[in-house]
C-alpha cells in the first residue's frame, strides 16, 4: 500500500483538477453552472461580467492546483520517508 498510495492520490487529485476545468466548457454548451453564466454574459456583451467570471475561474483553478500540489508533496514526502 505505501508504494501505491502516492500514485492513487496523484490520479485522484488530477481528476479533480481536470473536472474543474472541464466543468466550465461543459457549462458553456448548456449543462449549467458557471460556464452557462459565462456564455450568457458573452451573448449579451457584458464584458465586465465576462472578465470577472473568467478571473473567478482562473483563481479557482489556481487554488485547486496549489492545494493539489501541496497534498501530492505531503503524500509523496511521507511515502519517501517510509522507504528509507
Amino acid at each position: 500500500m505505501p508504494q501505491v498510495l502516492p500514485v492513487l492520490a496523484g490520479q485522484i487529485l488530477y481528476y479533480i483538477e481536470s473536472n474543474t476545468r472541464s466543468a466550465t466548457i461543459i457549462g458553456i454548451v448548456g449543462a449549467g453552472g458557471i460556464g452557462l453564466q459565462l456564455a450568457e454574459q458573452i451573448r449579451v456583451l457584458e464584458w465586465q461580467k465576462v472578465s470577472t467570471l473568467i478571473l473567478m475561474i482562473l483563481i479557482a483553478v489556481a487554488v485547486i492546483d496549489f492545494i493539489s500540489s501541496r497534498l501530492r508533496f505531503a503524500i509523496i514526502g511521507r511515502a519517501g520517508e517510509a522507504r528509507h
